[in-house]
């Protein structure tokens, strides 16, 4: 193990420098890992393993975010749409309509031709009214297919992208949602989501982090990039996927830099970064917290763009987690940051995830997941639930996998009010906001 700081070593540091994965990635065949673990106001970064072609992990690598690019899409949306005097109730129908486009959604077949009107923007964030699951990557030699031609299934395995439930009425997990986000907001701009959101990137602490497709497994943004791989460690061509819904890439520190800026504008009236107050509270908030269906899929609720799981202490105190899963082919991810609660007073505390590998890649992150949440002491998880719980992948769908494995092997030790038998209440607890120190622990 090589270790080196930009300050002297704390505790947290001290914990994760014994950390060591590699017996997990021998045994679950996984490429390699790399990790931010945000601990107050500081990201700590571990890597293990390799990048691809006999290179080794590097704090430096960037690597695709998958599904973690909804969440960075939406906050980012809610801010656009905010600045511009367009609430998140409206239509999206009457927004293309105001801004001259001639694209519309329309209702599925023998569904009511006025759900098509009544979607808003809100609903391309929290999955209830369009479908397309998991978006599919696009190989680089074909180029990458506009919005309007993945909604309108003129791409190899995309089908038309239709409303075909009541929107708001149900929650099903939509990747079609994002690339009609990015649509709309291309059409207002006229330039594509990598420009229009750069600034804002940058704002935020993801310098390391871009939606541009034509960088994707490329040397061509000066850093080096962490390959796919198959369950049987082939490395799998490299893809390109709708930006919004599943195409970001960067390092995870970048992720955890703007989920800690969304973290601390939670509780803050003035925001954080560029993001405000009032995006934070519409993405995290009760108000926007909805069930029908989400528990099931995460045991969690469904916010704007992100998940919110909650976890009741031995003493009835609420501690909430933002998270999200992700999966690309040869990807897989995932974050989860306590962000409200007693564990994050002193700052958000969590983890931004993800491995090089496949199916298998899934396992291991649950192993890696519930150590970073062991070493980061969150109150509110009875391991006991989960810590011999096997979870078998027969009949399952492949877009399920990713989800389900997370929910049966972590998200389930999750305390709920009938495991404390007491009141839960996180009223008293005062935020404290923490300047940003990053320190890096790199393993090898």
């Amino acid at each position: 193990k090589r270790e080196h700081c930009t300050q002297p070593q704390t505790k947290m540091e001290a914990n994760l420098s014994i950390l060591d994965f590699t017996e997990d990635l021998e045994e679950y065949n996984v490429a390699g890992l790399t990790a931010a673990v945000l601990d107050g106001g500081s990201v700590h970064e571990i890597v293990f393993g390799e990048a691809g072609r006999d290179r080794p992990m590097t704090t430096n690598d960037w690597i695709q975010h998958a599904s973690f690019s909804k969440t960075v899409a939406s906050v980012f949306a809610i801010e656009y749409f905010t600045n511009q005097d367009i609430p998140m109730t409206t239509g999206v129908n009457q927004i293309f309509r105001d801004i001259g486009s001639e694209f519309r959604l329309e209702s599925k077949i023998d569904c009511p031709a006025e759900w098509a009107d009544s979607l808003q923007l809100k609903h391309l964030l929290n999955h209830t009214a369009l479908g397309m699951h998991y978006v599919f990557g696009i190989p680089r030699e074909d180029g990458m297919a506009s919005p309007i031609d993945l909604i309108s299934g003129a791409v190899d395995r995309y089908e038309p992208l239709m409303v075909a439930r009541e929107p708001g009425s149900s929650f099903s997990y939509s990747g079609g949602g994002f690339v009609v986000l990015q649509h709309l907001i291309e059409e207002m701009e006229k330039k594509p989501v990598h420009e229009v959101t750069r600034s804002f990137l940058d704002g935020c602490g993801m310098v390391d982090y871009s939606f541009d497709q034509s960088q994707q497994g490329t040397q061509s943004d000066g850093a080096p990039h962490a390959y796919g791989h198959t369950d049987d460690r082939e490395e799998v061509p490299t893809l390109m996927y709708p930006p919004f819904a599943a195409g970001g890439h960067g390092t995870p520190a970048a992720m955890a830099n703007m989920l800690k800026h969304l973290s601390i504008a939670y509780h803050l009236p003035q925001g954080s970064g560029p993001i405000s107050h009032y995006t934070a509270k519409l993405m995290l908030g009760e108000e926007s917290l909805l069930d029908k269906g989400c528990q099931d899929f995460m045991n969690s609720e469904m916010g704007l763009g992100v998940f919110v799981a909650k976890g009741i202490t031995a003493e009835g105190e609420i501690n909430k987690f933002m998270l999200h899963q992700a999966a690309n082919d040869g990807f897989r991810g995932v974050f989860m940051i306590c962000f409200d609660g007693p564990a994050a007073a002193n700052g958000p505390k969590g983890f931004v995830l993800i491995s090089n590998g496949d199916n298998r890649a899934m396992f291991m992150n649950c192993v890696v997941s519930k150590a970073l949440l062991k070493c980061l002491a969150i109150d509110g998880m009875d391991w006991s639930k989960v810590d011999n719980k096997t979870f078998n992948l027969a009949g399952l769908k492949q877009a399920e996998i990713v989800n389900l494995g997370l929910k049966e092997l972590v998200l389930d030790a999750l305390m709920s009010a009938q495991d404390v038998d007491v009141s839960a209440d996180n009223s008293k607890f005062a935020y404290v906001s923490q300047e940003s120190n990053v320190c890096v622990s790199q393993m090898v």
